[in-house]
């Protein structure tokens, strides 16, 4: 009988986002015929559930694991990796997003791990960040990347902008679009959110889906709203998900008088339903790998306004499958709302446009099929 393949994934923590999305789908979808299947994180986070549940898999907690730079956890979640890794004798260590692509990649180099595979899920540098920190973080993954046997992107601007970079050559990266749950989407209830925010029934309603923090650039949304709901007095504007920047939006939305338009509704295990009840969706990050809360808005053909930035334009193409604005240009993104909300016919048909797209390459098997395929070859 053929030995399993032992593989390691590595992620920081497991609050809701994209990259654990990806992450726990192929964990929980790999073959258990062909893979003894382990996850080592931070053990904390609103898919902590989730992971626990996951069958046949493996879970190491990993407590010094945390996004924020920490020399002293950082070294000693590079120790404990490096303990484990060695012990376990895992065949692939796949690491996922940032801080666990330096240190799980370093910690099974040091251990001779005989395939050394990471995700890109985003990149830590943007073009709003200090240059000096930018090209440090630039130089750290171009190292680190040497060590790598292999990168997937989840976009194919992804890929190119790492070519571009020098940060590795393109035989060494595989484009694997980040799946979704297609069929849970596109076929989900709709959530009646004027029942449940006591709304009137020609409320026009735009969602905002993801984490409160510097990279979603929530105030440009935010900004823009002030400006929209001045023209548009029957519009609303809903905020799904938590984060750091919490409070801050909070007295924004109090200082200019705009609470009557605006609806925090925390973490929601509903979001494919709450999708369905929007008329508008709304991105204003100024770095994403990919966008995934817009390819599951797309899935739901809900239209999407979002800024153009890394991977986001493979998935909304301006006035084909969704409009497109610069990144902090709050005026460009009322501009763009206001369009959106007065031409919802023309809106729809891009929506559609690109829920044809999601739904031909976003399926979750597929995905999964495609690393599955890369382990293989790499394993050959």
């Amino acid at each position: 009988m053929k030995t399993k393949t032992r593989v390691l994934h590595i992620i920081t923590d497991l609050p809701i986002g994209g990259a654990q999305d990806n992450t726990l789908y192929t964990l929980e979808l790999l073959d258990r015929e062909k893979y003894d299947v382990a996850f080592a994180c931070n053990m904390s986070g609103e898919y902590l559930e989730r992971a626990q549940a996951i069958q046949d898999c493996k879970i190491y907690d990993i407590q010094s694991l945390e996004r924020a730079i920490n020399p002293l956890n950082d070294w000693k979640a590079l120790k404990e990796l490096i303990k484990l890794i060695r012990k376990e004798k895992f065949d692939i260590v796949h690491t996922h997003s940032t801080k666990p692509g330096v240190i799980g990649r370093l910690a099974a180099y040091l251990v001779g791990t005989p395939i050394v595979i990471h995700t890109v899920h985003g990149f830590p540098f943007h073009d709003f960040m200090n240059w000096m920190k930018r090209e440090l973080y630039i130089a750290i993954e171009k190292i680190i990347n040497i060590k790598t046997t292999h990168l997937i992107t989840v976009s194919t601007l992804n890929l190119k902008k790492i070519v571009d970079l020098k940060m590795a050559n393109a035989d060494k990266i595989t484009n694997i679009y980040s799946g979704i749950d297609v069929d849970r989407f596109s076929s989900s209830q709709k959530k009646d959110l004027h029942q449940e925010l006591n709304l009137s029934a020609d409320t026009k309603l735009v969602g905002f889906i993801g984490r409160f923090s510097e990279q979603k650039s929530p105030f440009t949304f935010l900004e823009a709203i002030v400006q929209v709901v001045k023209e548009v007095k029957n519009s609303h504007f809903i905020f799904v998900g938590d984060g750091p920047k919490k409070e801050e939006m909070l007295a924004f939305v109090k200082a200019n008088k705009i609470e009557k338009h605006i609806s925090f509704l925390g973490y929601r295990h509903d979001v494919h339903e709450i999708l369905h009840g929007l008329d508008l969706f709304a991105l204003s990050s100024i770095y994403e790998g990919l966008g995934r809360s817009v390819t599951e808005a797309l899935c739901c053909k809900i239209p999407v306004v979002a800024t153009a930035v890394e991977g986001v334009p493979e998935l909304v193409i301006h006035h084909k499958t969704g409009l497109l604005v610069e990144p902090r240009n709050s005026d460009q993104f009322a501009e763009s709302l206001l369009f959106a909300l007065n031409n919802s016919k023309a809106m729809k048909q891009m929506a559609e446009a690109g829920y044809l797209f999601v739904k031909e390459n976003f399926q979750v098997k597929d995905m999964v099929d495609n690393i599955d395929a890369l382990y293989t070859r790499l394993s050959d």
